[in-house]
């Protein structure tokens, strides 16, 4: 890999790691909720999804998922109304903090893994990253 491709990779991960999104979010809502150590299950949660975009990216999904706008757009509305119906759940949610620490009882590392990885898998703006480079790395290397 050449350095330049190399360089413009690490340093668009890292802005768009430090910038906010649904991930960012995601994490935060979780550790208020339910504190630091519980907030792992999205973290993890939120990286099983992205390693899951990028092998989705690096077996050719991506390019088809990238050529299809139909797929596109199927992905990126699910991942609209996913984030809708977060947004909805999230203002009904508890807001004093003795419904805080019934919701720390209630917490359940299985649904917050899920929900978290849910959120990088139907985030389109999330593949575009590893779908521009990874095609820069595998395919354009082979010509």
């Amino acid at each position: 890999m050449e350095f330049s491709i190399w360089l413009t990779m690490v340093i668009a991960s890292f802005v768009i790691s430090v910038s906010p999104g649904a991930g960012a979010i995601t994490t935060i809502n979780s550790a208020l909720n339910y504190g630091f150590k519980r907030s792992y299950a999205a973290i993890i949660g939120l990286q099983i999804g992205y390693l899951a975009q990028i092998i989705i990216v690096c077996i050719g999904l991506g390019g088809v998922i990238a050529a299809s706008a139909t797929l596109y757009n199927i992905i990126k509305w699910f991942g609209v109304l996913y984030l809708i119906y977060l947004g909805i759940m999230q203002f009904y949610a508890f807001t004093s903090n003795f419904k805080r620490e019934k919701a720390k009882q209630k917490f359940k590392f299985s649904s917050i893994f899920i929900r978290a990885c849910l959120i990088n898998l139907t985030n389109p703006k999330a593949y575009r990253l590893p779908f521009s480079f990874y095609t820069a790395i595998f395919i354009f290397k082979r010509t």
